[in-house]
């Protein structure tokens, strides 16, 4: 059917998830290429429906048979309903806007109900007038023209009903297929009352208002018919398997598994949303192109998909599984404007603890800091619901270049002073060189290399540099940060 197709893909960089969100497509499908289509096939059955209309209704009222007048008032209530279909249809294609954002698709649903209110009252005209030809019965001129009338005109239907129904499965309209049943369904009532002609000229005057009755009955059929469909498509009845929908997605590399699938529209406008799962160590970019991929599958292997949204989200981890626990907090903690320093993660009777370095922005207060690091906390509880307590140390983020100055001589000569003194007293320490000072708002900074045994574990040199900035920090005044490189004698840094 002719509509336009509605391709979503937009993606918060900020978030482990991408939502395929709104961007029209019109350029890669052309939005009104099927509108024009439509309305031609309905111009034009609508001509040939009162074509038909004219033969019988000329035909009745000559003969003053009930049934040919209700059966051509079928087939002019069937040329009136391509005027619904053309209104629909023009409503229906108007591209999506700010009120419409998923388009005007449904309104041509609600023309088919249009189309079926027209047949309900066709239906009760005609089973009301049969029932009092019942009451006054009267014997209709039957002779070989009429007989001729009829035919034609289910010729005329006969071809009606082959084109627009052919081009409703062409074009996927739901306007097309609904009006080519009415149709098929007047050649059925056409060839009845051909059938009860004969009838009728033998003598048989009941057999007119009895046609007229089943005529009537037959309308009536149709017009639910018509009402149950477009009543599925209003109450967004599934139009698509969701295991179909499953076993596509999750064929794409990269996705775990899928849940949440939903489908709704007609046949020709469907929409689907699902949620994918990835492992969380994927990257950001690397996510975003997962669901672009899963939305393109999509679109390409099922008829009539014209609008899909993806959420990617991060696939909870096993509990201890390292590979997967220390990527996921590095990933929450990057949606932040922090900096992650330090993590550790300890299993303590069978319960795992986690225990976070975070740096912020030094300009933030106390309450902004710490209502900033409870977001990353929440967020990393629901991601990690086998971790049992996260506990988070807030410091000073270094993400700037801050302008800073040597420190004064008497300040330098104090701490090599204080460092002469640290190698004598820590006999970890075999003697530190490649010291640097430097001072930034009033406080001050210490750079250092320190040589230590080679034998020593990477735990113990990270005990002994610990110790140098612990010494540091209580013999200087105003220290802001201490840096110490521990290194094996003979090293040689650039």
């Amino acid at each position: 059917m002719g509509v336009c197709p509605i391709l979503r893909s937009n993606t918060d960089s900020r978030h482990l998830y991408a939502d395929v969100g709104s961007l029209n497509c019109c350029q890669e499908r052309s939005c009104v290429t099927n509108f024009p289509a439509v309305r031609r096939v309905l111009i034009l059955t609508m001509l040939l429906n009162y074509l038909a209309t004219a033969i019988k209704l000329v035909t009745g009222v000559l003969t003053g048979s009930l049934s040919i007048l209700a059966d051509s008032l079928d087939t002019l209530f069937d040329g009136t309903s391509n005027i619904v279909g053309l209104v629909g249809i023009y409503i229906g294609h108007r591209p999506p806007d700010s009120r419409h954002p998923y388009g005007y698709r449904k309104y041509e649903t609600l023309a088919t109900l249009g189309i079926a209110f027209l047949l309900f009252i066709t239906c009760w005209e005609v089973a009301q007038s049969a029932l009092l030809r019942f009451s006054a019965p009267v014997i209709p001129d039957i002779n070989l023209w009429t007989a001729m009338a009829v035919v034609v005109s289910i010729v005329i239907q006969g071809a009606t009903s082959w084109y627009e129904a052919r081009a409703g499965r062409l074009l996927k309209s739901d306007i097309l297929i609904a009006d080519a049943l009415y149709t098929r369904g007047n050649i059925l009532v056409s060839a009845a009352v051909l059938v009860g002609l004969v009838f009728i000229r033998l003598g048989h005057a009941w057999v007119d208002p009895l046609l007229a009755l089943i005529i009537a009955v037959v309308i009536a059929r149709i017009g639910i018919g018509i009402v149950w469909e477009a009543a599925k498509v209003l109450g967004d009845r599934a139009p698509l398997d969701a295991a179909v929908i499953e076993e596509i997605a999750e064929a794409v590399d990269g996705v775990e598994f899928c849940d949440h699938i939903r489908s709704r529209g007609a046949a020709n406008d469907i929409s689907i949303d699902l949620r994918v799962h990835v492992k969380p160590i994927v990257s950001l970019d690397r996510a975003d192109a997962i669901a672009e991929a899963v939305r393109r599958r999509l679109m390409t292997s099922l008829d009539g998909v014209n609008d899909v949204t993806v959420r990617v989200e991060p696939l909870v981890p096993l509990p201890g599984t390292a590979a997967e626990l220390f990527p996921t907090l590095r990933q929450v903690a990057a949606r932040y404007p922090v900096t992650v320093h330090e993590v550790w993660a300890k299993e303590v009777e069978g319960k795992l603890y986690v225990e976070m370095d975070i740096g912020v922005d030094r300009s933030l207060s106390l309450k902004q800091a710490h209502d900033l690091v409870s977001k990353i906390e929440q967020e990393s509880r629901q991601l990690l619901p086998s971790v049992a307590g996260i506990h988070t140390h807030i410091e000073f983020a270094s993400n700037e270049i801050v302008p800073g100055r040597p420190a004064t001589p008497d300040v330098v000569r104090h701490v090599r002073r204080e460092v002469d003194a640290l190698t004598h007293t820590l006999p970890a320490v075999h003697e530190c060189h490649g010291i640097s000072v430097q001072e930034y708002d009033g406080r001050v900074f210490i750079a250092l290399h320190c040589t230590v045994d080679p034998l020593l574990s990477l735990e113990q040199a990270h005990d002994t540099a610990s110790q140098v900035e612990d010494w540091l920090r209580r013999h200087v005044p105003a220290v802001g940060g201490v840096t110490v490189h521990v290194e094996p004698p003979g090293a040689v840094d650039e």
